[in-house]
């Protein structure tokens, strides 16, 4: 993991609106080799556990629009975690 990148996203993910971040996110996942498990449409079964991994580190939710949130605090864990 590499503490540069992984702060880089962070901070756009906190730059841009928190309606814009969930495509933000999956952006970022897409485009940095990342590991994406929300599909385009959820109007299926319920229970779903969706999945956004970005640079190691992994973030799951229920509901997509909180993929953003959960995946901006488990990298925040991390960086702190390798900061000490």
């Amino acid at each position: 993991m590499e503490l540069t990148k992984l702060k880089s996203c962070v901070e756009l993910l906190l730059s841009v609106t928190p309606e814009a971040r969930l495509t933000s996110l999956k952006n970022l996942v897409v485009n940095n080799g990342g590991f994406w498990t929300v599909p385009e449409t959820t109007d299926h079964t319920k229970p779903v556990l969706y999945e956004a991994n970005l640079h190691g580190v992994p973030a799951f939710a229920s509901d997509p629009e909180a993929l953003p949130r959960n995946w901006i605090r488990a990298a925040n864990n991390a960086l702190n975690g390798l900061a000490s």
